[in-house]
């Protein structure tokens, strides 16, 4: 069967079927053979690794396009002309402003801000290598599908660095003031004040969770900001500890605490202070079974892996050992396994160096 795209092949999605009607730039990751559907038509389905990290294992055609020059998005490797100069300078985009400019983090350290689209070009990244470039054919699956909100609250991998011990860490939101706060602005606070005055209640945590999640894809500096101005590295701690039965809180739980601690060094310290790990493997634990929590969890762990003080206690409680076990115990290939086997990679490697 002659599939539209390919692996490797650079395109844009519409993430999770044009809830938010912007396309987003990423890479086609496999092709799975033609599938009926439910409404009786048939095409490939696609896996898709965008830019910002986040991935979707079952994209329809329709919502993807050829990429478009100029598409970028938070992760998308950029050449910048620093200051409007003449010189472009390698790094990535860091923030997608409200008034359409960017905030670049630069391969130096440097990071400016209100920088103009004009002043910024794709950096050309090649295609990754992959056994895979035949369409999957479909296989009967092993485990129950998971929700399609957890499916689609997985992140991607970003670029770790286990030498790294700082990460510049977003700014502080600005005081809306008189101002009208923006409705991203509002729906984070709302959500952390929710989440706290509604710990005990499963449904609503669940929910106020999911949204800290998506927040922090479209608007990550001002969400980090948030949580850390209104303590919320600490009501995502206490979310963890009281709905530890819980599976699709604790994926959603560390999904969040990923991102923020690959974009904040202070909040990975104070998550290894407050016994994040022992939490995440309680949860790998109770819930062995569970594809989408092991990979979740070996996610997190593998952004502990960025400071020194995450290896340590990651190795204080031979923590490979335990990723290892879980690579076996879900070798069996399917969409949510695949997951696992990349995030416990990157989890490992750094300790067995």
């Amino acid at each position: 069967m002659e599939s539209g795209y390919r692996v490797g092949e650079r395109v844009d999605g519409l993430y999770d079927e044009n809830t938010d009607g912007m396309w987003y730039p990423g890479r086609v990751q496999c092709v799975h053979a033609a599938e009926t559907r439910p409404d009786g038509s048939s095409g490939p389905i696609y896996e898709v690794l965008y830019d910002d990290g986040e991935a979707e294992t079952q994209v329809r055609p329709e919502f993807l396009r050829q990429h478009i020059p100029g598409t970028i998005c938070v992760g998308t490797r950029v050449l910048s002309r620093y200051d409007g100069g003449d010189e472009a300078y390698p790094g990535q985009v860091a923030d997608v402003q409200s008034d359409g400019r960017y905030t670049i983090a630069y391969d130096d350290g440097e990071v400016e801000e209100d920088v103009a689209l004009e002043l910024i070009t794709e950096q050309e990244t090649e295609a990754p290598t992959s056994a895979e470039s035949e369409p999957i054919q479909p296989q009967e699956q092993t485990q129950a599908a998971a929700p399609e909100e957890v499916q689609a609250a997985d992140l991607g991998p970003e670029k770790l660095d286990s030498n790294v011990d700082t990460v510049h860490s977003s700014e502080e939101p600005s005081n809306p003031g008189t101002e009208e706060p923006s409705v991203e602005y509002t729906d984070i606070v709302n959500a952390l004040d929710l989440l706290e005055s509604r710990l005990e209640d499963a449904v609503s945590t669940k929910s106020e969770l999911s949204i800290l999640v998506k927040q922090m894809r479209a608007y990550p500096q001002l969400t980090v900001a948030l949580i850390q101005e209104r303590d919320g590295e600490r009501l995502v701690l206490a979310a963890l500890k009281f709905h530890q039965s819980h599976a699709v809180i604790q994926c959603y739980g560390f999904v969040l605490l990923r991102r923020l601690c690959f974009l904040c060094a202070k909040s990975t310290h104070y998550l290894l202070r407050n016994d994040i790990v022992e939490i995440v493997l309680q949860a790998m634990n109770t819930f062995a079974e569970d594809a989408i929590l092991q990979a979740s969890a070996c996610g997190v762990l593998a952004v502990f892996t960025r400071v020194h003080a995450g290896l340590r206690i990651l190795l204080e409680y031979q923590v490979s050992k335990i990723v290892l076990s879980t690579l076996v115990y879900h070798k069996t290939y399917s969409v949510h396994t695949r997951q696992v086997h990349y995030y416990a990679c990157e989890g490992t490697e750094p300790l067995l160096l």
